[in-house]
């Protein structure tokens, strides 16, 4: 893509990066979205649903650089990601959005191999009309 390639000829940018591609499920990847613009007002991202995965932490992070070609400013979402369950794992495209303008990024697909410790099994909670005190 023309925009991604080339930041320079456009008002934003935007790429995902993953930290790993083969894991087990005892370990963690950090996933990031990377997005470089020049209007103020930061770009919105939009994040596929993670039903794989569980959100350990998120962090977001801004900076600014002045050049000769003007302001740029670089906002990177990170999360660390647990996955859930064994087998080829997928994180579909973020989506970000800047006024009438929509960029995707790259989707990724992750092998998760079964580690030394089990997932704990989901806990059921029961209905609050069922529970006696």
């Amino acid at each position: 893509m023309l925009v991604s390639a080339y930041p320079c000829l456009a008002d934003i940018s935007v790429k995902a990066e993953i930290d790993k591609k083969n894991l087990t499920t005892d370990e963690v990847l950090t996933y990031k979205v990377i997005v470089v613009y020049s209007k103020e007002n930061p770009p919105k991202l939009k994040l596929p649903k993670l039903d794989d995965f569980r959100v350990i932490s998120q962090v977001q992070s801004s900076s600014v650089q002045f050049s000769a070609e003007g302001k740029k400013n670089t906002t990177i979402f990170a999360f660390v990601l647990l996955p859930l369950k064994a087998g080829e794992l997928q994180i579909k495209p973020a989506e970000v959005n800047s006024g009438k303008n929509s960029f995707t990024t790259d989707a990724f697909k992750i092998q998760v191999k079964q580690g030394k410790i089990k997932p704990p099994p989901k806990q059921t909670f029961p209905d609050a009309e069922q529970t006696t005190l």
